[in-house]
């Protein structure tokens, strides 16, 4: 009888160390469940993705038969292959003047492909900084967490300017480099003005 009644006290102490031990373990595993999408009010939110595309002058350079442009709508296509069906994304294009593709981020990432496959080269220097803050501004307006694809062949004299010290930091940012390996020695020999006009910095 005393036997049974030790075995018993031995079976509940190891229940209760268990339980102790599997409570112990959930307080150190909650904010790594939370931040993985346990939570019940983000089980059906996607990500919120923000591409922003340089498309200054440099982007135009051709190194091994493909311009830099080229390689950045392949890198693109990629990023919208990525995507599920309830993850939003938008374009922003950072020319002269900034332009985006749709008001906020969007469902529709085959309207987002083609209207990136529909943009003309530039001759100008892209407004990056202008860029970098639209991305960040829609991310915040969405959801506050999102991911921002830059796409450049990363010109110091472009992103040197570049000030990133106000994105929040729930953002993740990836850089996509489409630079050329190849560096042709070339020179500019004659310089045809098409426009009558020429724009101060430009």
């Amino acid at each position: 009888q005393r036997s049974k009644l030790f075995r018993l006290r031995h079976l509940i102490l190891m229940f209760l160390r268990t339980a102790a031990l599997i409570l112990l373990l959930l307080c150190f595993l909650m904010p790594i469940i939370n931040k993985f999408g346990s939570d019940s009010k983000d089980k059906n939110a996607g990500r919120t993705v923000v591409i922003v595309l340089d498309n200054s002058l440099s982007m135009g350079y051709r190194g091994g038969g493909i311009s830099s442009r080229q390689r950045g709508l392949i890198e693109i296509e990629k990023v919208i292959d990525s995507l599920s069906s309830k993850d939003k994304v938008n374009l922003i294009v950072a020319d002269r003047q900034i332009r985006v593709c749709f008001d906020e981020p969007t469902l529709n990432h085959s309207e987002l492909l083609a209207f990136a496959k529909s943009l003309d080269t530039s001759l100008s220097a892209g407004d990056l900084n202008g860029a970098v803050r639209s991305a960040e501004k829609q991310i915040r307006k969405n959801s506050g967490n999102g991911e921002i694809y830059f796409i450049s062949d990363f010109q110091r004299n472009s992103w040197g300017k570049v000030d990133l010290s106000f994105i929040k930091k729930g953002i993740r940012l990836f850089y996509v480099d489409v630079s050329s390996d190849i560096r042709d020695n070339r020179a500019i020999t004659s310089v045809k003005l098409l426009d009558p006009i020429i724009l101060a910095g430009s």
